[in-house]
């Protein structure tokens, strides 16, 4: 039991430390820096580490929706 419980917090952080720069795509601040420290690296890991479940299911729901509004475009 304990693997899988080590296996989900790993997958998290790696989730997380890989879509830091594109946590705009999540609903989730912007691309752009700032000064509050909990807008930072560490604090988008630490929520990715518990619930990149619910980010992956709301990558995937703003993927799809950006999809659809681009096919929607007349001239693209």
């Amino acid at each position: 039991m304990t693997g899988w419980i080590a296996a989900f917090l790993l997958f998290g952080a790696a989730f997380g430390f890989a879509t830091f720069a594109h946590r705009h795509h999540f609903s989730e601040g912007t691309s752009r820096r700032s000064g509050d420290p909990l807008d930072g690296r560490w604090m988008w890991v630490c929520l990715c580490t518990c619930l990149w479940p619910l980010y992956a299911v709301a990558g995937a729901y703003g993927w799809w929706r950006r999809w659809r509004r681009a096919s929607r475009t007349p001239g693209s």
